[in-house]
């Protein structure tokens, strides 16, 4: 995906970023990023960046600080029985 957008190089079997050579093949490039986790967060940035995509934080806000509470289809997050739960009901009976 990096390699798509241009955010990762790649030149013929290769995968670099910024001249910094990942590996030579994708199983390799991603050994690679498995062992160097800061390399692999910078690059999982610019791909969020790219695509803006903001990365929810836990507390019900994104990373912006805005308000990314999830609600379901009745707009309701604490009460699972509420209209529009999202709760499937039972088909009605078929008369023959």
């Amino acid at each position: 995906m990096g390699a798509d957008v241009g955010i990762i190089q790649k030149s013929g079997a290769w995968y670099s970023m910024d001249s910094e050579r990942i590996g030579q093949g994708r199983d390799a490039a991603r050994l690679y990023l498995e062992e160097h986790p800061a390399l692999m967060a910078k690059i999982e940035a610019k791909l969020l960046e790219h695509f803006k995509i903001r990365r929810p934080t836990g507390d019900g806000t994104d990373a912006s600080g805005a308000g990314n509470k999830p609600t379901g289809p009745g707009g309701n997050t604490d009460d699972p029985n509420a209209k529009g739960s999202g709760a499937k009901k039972a088909a009605p009976a078929r008369a023959n």
